[in-house]
């Protein structure tokens, strides 16, 4: 469930949330690896059917940033977090898009956005990763072959290393 991997990430004091998925579609022609990061507003249409079917629950609950402030005050700096998260989530994406390109992992979706559950972690950044479409034929061979998920690790792990380099 999302909100055990909130929980996990949180207690771990992770850096990041890096949710793996395969998706399905009604349409067997779609393929391709794509990454998300979180908005409000879905990028395209795909994004957009991805987070209608992705569950909503809602996990702010569970958060108290101090048991004194008002209401309005706690929202203010969910949203302050949330705001820092998505920027650096962000910034984690694009370094997986570029890796992800040069070792050819897969078809490469183009990077997208969306109002996902798993991405909204206030305080970690998280970004969502579908593999491909397990809907597709082509999709589905390739992501269960040791080499495709040789290279996505691979790619994964230089992403990492290149974006801590910066920090």
């Amino acid at each position: 469930p999302k909100r055990q991997r909130f929980a996990i990430a949180r207690d771990a004091k992770a850096d990041f949330l890096i949710s793996v998925h395969a998706d399905n579609h009604p349409s067997k022609k779609l393929r391709g690896l794509t990454i998300y990061t979180l908005s409000a507003k879905a990028s395209d249409k795909e994004a957009d059917r991805l987070s209608k079917q992705e569950n909503k629950s809602e996990f702010l609950e569970d958060l108290d940033f101090t048991a004194n402030n008002t209401k309005d005050v706690s929202n203010v700096l969910i949203d302050i977090a949330q705001r820092s998260s998505k920027n650096t989530a962000l910034i984690l994406a694009k370094d997986f898009h570029k890796c992800f390109a040069q070792k050819k992992v897969g078809k490469l979706m183009t990077l997208r956005s969306a109002d996902l559950a798993v991405l909204k972690a206030p305080d970690t950044p998280s970004i969502l990763v579908e593999l491909g479409y397990l809907s597709n034929t082509k999709d589905e061979k390739l992501v269960r072959t040791f080499q495709y998920q040789k290279k996505l690790a691979q790619a994964l792990i230089n992403a990492l290393d290149k974006y801590f380099e910066k920090a």
